[in-house]
């Protein structure tokens, strides 16, 4: 696992919590478990509270086994919070995350307006990620959207039109700024449930609907150095050569990321249960491991998080 593979990953993660569709003020905490050719490489313990007016979103991310060696940093945390509009649009207020790479620990933060545009970024990286890591800018009318952690908060509060998704009549898709690129987000969903089944990783099981999650870069495109042009080529080459000779032994999956989500709580809830994210190192599967829902008194409800 490089610090790329854990991009992915932890990138697919914020799209892998849930948040309840009803009124009264929730507590969910949940754990996965990324295992990335049967290892288990990767925990992440989420925990969301949110009521009609504002949500808040802690995620911690621990590498396990060698996957602590490559990486170089053992833990990363996510954290947002956000209010909720009169008409259900998601309102980004700040998000924070740190962590380490290659040993050395980092730290960024965005804040916002109340209409949402950017007013703060922090990007506290080490000198050498920076210079290994230069981008075009971003053009001041595209420095808006989500955050990336409330992203999922948009999602599951807009629940997507699967029987129309399927039929590829609508879609839905959403813009997320970090501070350095614009990435918009692309979700589509089958309309026809199929049946999770119990495995080693989860006892999860069940009806649920298979998505996709497919992204593309708008703006903030990265600046490589003839060496590290040069170097990413040799890099894509290899990689093709190894996809295809993977996929006649369908030994590998190359495709975009896929979620299946599952309707629990008497159907109060879409939660993701399993998860393919492919990545350059191979594919990382993601299980649901454990879940705890919990009804908060209103007096405690996560509006009360703003004044953090």
């Amino acid at each position: 696992m490089t610090h790329s593979v854990l991009a992915i990953v932890t990138a697919a993660l914020c799209l892998l919590t849930t948040f309840p569709s009803q009124s009264s003020p929730q507590r969910i905490e949940a754990t996965y478990n990324f295992v990335w050719k049967g290892m288990l490489v990767s925990t992440a313990e989420t925990v969301a509270e949110m009521d009609e007016a504002s949500y808040s979103l802690d995620v911690e991310m621990r590498m396990r086994g060698l996957a602590k060696l490559f990486v170089g940093g053992g833990k990363t945390i996510f954290s947002a919070h956000g209010l909720v509009g009169e008409d259900g649009s998601i309102q980004p207020r700040w998000y924070q995350s740190s962590g380490k790479w290659k040993g050395n620990p980092y730290k960024e933060s965005l804040t916002y307006d109340a209409q949402g545009n950017l007013t703060g970024f922090v990007k506290d990286w080490p000198e050498k990620w920076r210079e290994e890591n230069r981008r075009k800018p971003v053009p001041s009318a595209l420095q808006n959207g989500h955050d990336p952690a409330s992203l999922l908060v948009a999602l599951i509060r807009h629940p997507l039109p699967i029987s129309t998704l399927a039929r590829g009549a609508a879609s839905s898709s959403f813009q997320v700024f970090d501070g350095d690129t614009v990435i918009n987000w692309r979700v589509g969903c089958k309309d026809t449930p199929v049946i999770v089944k119990k495995s080693r990783h989860s006892d999860a099981t069940g009806e649920a609907y298979e998505c996709t999650l497919k992204s593309q870069l708008i703006a903030g495109e990265r600046i490589l150095t003839p060496k590290q042009k040069a170097k990413e080529e040799k890099k894509q080459r290899k990689a093709a050569r190894k996809r295809k000779s993977k996929r006649k032994s369908k030994k590998q999956y190359d495709g975009p990321v896929k979620v299946w989500m599952q309707k629990v709580a008497s159907g109060a809830y879409w939660l993701p249960v399993r998860a393919l994210v492919p990545s350059k190192k191979g594919t990382v599967r993601v299980y649901l491991k454990e879940l705890a829902l919990n009804e908060m008194p209103a007096a405690s409800s996560v509006s009360n998080t703003a004044s953090r």
